[in-house]
């Protein structure tokens, strides 16, 4: 697929490579410090966005200018076993980590109820058999729309260009051309910023919870 420009001049949106992912691993941590996947460090993070790029039904789409990366956006339409596959290839460099990090389990004492999402598909990685209830118990306490934008950053000096818009409407874009009608997504209850823009831009909240909003869109606007 060709690179296509986007309204910021000069920046173009086209998928993303294994040669994009130390970049990306560098920006996931400038854009989500704190996080539990920027603690457990770097090279987690490029083994974590790989899977877009050669898992079917994910999608990744990098944005650049001057050949450099200024923003990244990473969907799936099955996150339950994306994340499965995630813990079980790496469950024994994930382990270690959490281990010897006193930042990580500060993190996961501060937000238990959080982190119960992880925590469930980190013990369900170690059964080669999707838990038969898996679907039933996401409708209760997630979304009902398996299509998932799971990830999206932009450089800090490049906000506020467009350049989100444009992530954002090509990983729809592209879902469309599979066939899928809506996409969903979660935000964190504090992050604010994230709020704004995904209300801004027309997402509509599909349900709350203690900790995270949830929201919808359809992928084909108009």
């Amino acid at each position: 697929m060709s690179s296509i420009g986007t309204r910021a001049t000069g920046t173009f949106v086209r998928l993303m490579t294994c040669d994009d992912l130390p970049a990306v691993a560098v920006l996931h941590c400038s854009a989500f410090p704190g996080q539990l996947l920027t603690l457990i460090g770097p090279r987690l993070i490029r083994r974590f966005y790989g899977q877009f790029i050669i898992l079917p039904g994910s999608f990744a789409f990098a944005a650049s200018r001057d050949g450099l990366l200024v923003g990244f956006v990473a969907g799936s339409t099955d996150k339950n076993e994306l994340f499965r596959r995630f813990y079980r290839s790496n469950l024994l460099w994930i382990g270690l980590k959490v281990i010897v990090s006193p930042a990580i389990w500060s993190l996961m004492s501060r937000n238990v109820s959080g982190r119960r999402s992880h925590f469930k598909r980190l013990l369900q990685s170690l059964s080669r058999k999707k838990s038969e209830h898996s679907d039933a118990e996401q409708t209760v306490t997630d979304s009902r729309i398996p299509n998932r934008l799971m990830s999206i950053a932009v450089s800090e000096p490049c906000r506020g260009q467009g350049i989100a818009e444009e992530l954002v409407d090509r990983f729809c874009k592209q879902l469309s051309d599979e066939g899928f009608e809506e996409v969903g997504l979660s935000v964190l209850a504090k992050n604010e910023r994230a709020i704004r823009f995904y209300e801004k831009t027309g997402w509509l909240r599909e349900l709350t919870t203690d900790t995270s909003i949830y929201y919808y869109n359809r992928t084909r606007q108009g």
